[in-house]
């Protein structure tokens, strides 16, 4: 993919616009637009990454529009050792919705997923039953090295803007920084960490966690 890219309005059970599997490499170094897409039945509404496969993402911009999912990751999903590299300059996710975990993005099993090269993103207004914005379960891992800004989300159960379970890692590397503010869920307004679950902030990590709200616990 060059230059720029739209991928609107498709569909498809799994994988609504893009399905990298089987030791695949898609490389995308476009300003890309992902608009109205949706998994209809399972996860990722727009780009699902599985098996062995690798996505990578650079170029201008990356912009996450409406895109939807019935069970997790409403624009991206990464499955058992999958991993997606995203470095674009900027990123917007905005009103994405899941029915199960990670209004933007999310990871399972032992799936790998990179935000850097100081990458700046704003999500707003996504939704989705835990991880109004990331969710992170299984063994899988993020590594951030980027500038984030997750406000107004909603969760209905945990985790406003981001929901790490099982043994997952979130670590932010030196120089990144993120906002969580305005985020609702019924538990961990913001942020909720379950099981042996870790957020690792390195030396150097700007993070505000303010004005969120639980109906439950941990408004925070």
């Amino acid at each position: 993919l060059q230059r720029y890219s739209l991928l609107c309005g498709n569909n498809a059970s799994s994988g609504g616009a893009l399905h990298a599997t089987d030791n695949s490499t898609v490389l995308a170094s476009s300003s890309i637009t992902l608009v109205s897409n949706s998994a209809l039945e399972g996860t990722a509404g727009a780009m699902l990454v599985d098996a062995t496969a690798r996505l990578m993402v650079s170029g201008q911009v990356l912009d996450m529009l409406h895109n939807s999912a019935a069970s997790d990751g409403a624009v991206l999903h990464v499955m058992d050792s999958g991993q997606a590299d995203v470095s674009t300059q900027g990123a917007s996710c905005s009103c994405n919705v899941a029915g199960g975990s990670g209004g933007c993005f999310s990871a399972a099993g032992q799936g790998r997923l990179s935000l850097s090269n100081d990458l700046s993103l704003n999500a707003v207004h996504n939704r989705a039953g835990q991880g109004g914005v990331l969710s992170l379960g299984g063994g899988s891992v993020s590594e951030i090295q980027a500038n984030l800004r997750f406000t107004s989300n909603s969760a209905d159960v945990a985790g406003g803007a981001v929901c790490l379970s099982g043994s997952a890692v979130l670590r932010l590397h030196p120089s990144s920084s993120l906002l969580v503010e305005d985020n609702v869920a019924a538990e961990g307004g913001g942020v909720s960490a379950i099981g042996s679950s870790k957020l690792v902030l390195h030396d150097g990590v700007n993070l505000v966690v303010a004005n969120n709200s639980a109906d439950v616990s941990g408004g925070g």
